[in-house]
């Protein structure tokens, strides 16, 4: 790990060397050592494979709040003034990445700044990390939690419309549902 004065400002009555030291420790603490790669895939992405819509991806790319800006440099006022121009390339990009189960490089990394607890700050668990990562590894992150987890935690329920059809010819199976509320079964 190479620390230098611009990539960390320690402050008054700090070393470089603590700063350093302090770094190390956040690297050895949120790296996963037993981390596996999904294995890669070989056939062709279909076009059906859509999990972000192009109007979409404009609508996030247009109403961005102010945050940090991560490693990449590109600041969130930045992606969306030029919303109109990238959100086809990054919808492109996006639907890629997911399906293929690959993530850019760039948005795998993050700047971990610490933050001091108290006013007088001896050890490490005096700080708090806090990591500033891409904007754009922000806007995957959220579609994939809520294209795919979304789904599992939320799965689609029964409604009372669908009950209605039990009674076709042929009969259906009742559904649990019917059968809690109704004494035929």
């Amino acid at each position: 790990m190479v620390c230098s004065p611009s990539t960390y400002r320690p402050q008054s009555g700090q070393s470089i060397r603590s700063w350093c030291h302090l770094g190390s420790h956040y690297a050895v603490i949120f790296t996963d050592h037993n981390y596996q790669p999904p294995s890669l895939k070989l056939d062709q992405p279909s076009s059906s494979s859509l999990y972000m819509s192009k109007w979409r991806m404009f609508k996030i790319l247009d109403t961005l709040h102010p945050t940090a800006t991560g490693i990449d440099h590109l600041p969130a006022w930045f992606l969306r003034l030029a919303a109109p121009i990238f959100y086809k390339p990054l919808t492109r990009l996006f639907n890629l990445s997911i399906s293929t189960s690959t993530v850019a490089q760039q948005w795998k990394s993050a700047s971990i700044r610490p933050l001091p607890n108290v006013s007088a700050h001896a050890g490490h668990s005096d700080f708090t990390p806090i990591s500033i990562t891409p904007v754009l590894s922000r806007i995957i992150e959220r579609t994939i939690v809520q294209h795919f987890l979304y789904s599992i935690l939320h799965p689609p329920s029964l409604s009372l419309t669908s009950l209605h059809y039990a009674h076709q010819d042929p009969p259906l199976q009742p559904s649990f549902p019917y059968c809690i509320a109704s004494p035929l079964c």
